[in-house]
């Protein structure tokens, strides 16, 4: 099952597009800037390269620099 598919079972879609709310664990995901699982209750967000991110880790990774931290992709703001 690919990424997407399983955010939009197990998550519940914020009012803006790109943030999730955890409903469940997402079993072999993890936050590749922190290192920790997805997990219930945490919020997500799904860049346009279809990396998955906590929000809050994310956030702060913005604050030094402006791109995906997997494919180095910009991302706008």
């Amino acid at each position: 099952m690919n990424i997407i598919r399983n955010i939009r079972d197990k998550c519940k879609r914020d009012k803006d597009y790109n943030h999730y709310m955890c409903e469940q664990k997402l079993i072999n995901y993890e936050c590749i800037i922190c290192l920790n699982e997805l997990d219930h209750g945490q919020f997500l967000t799904l860049l346009k390269c279809e990396h998955i991110y906590h929000k809050s880790c994310l956030e702060l990774w913005f604050d030094r620099k402006r791109t995906c931290p997997l494919c180095d992709i910009l991302i706008k703001p």
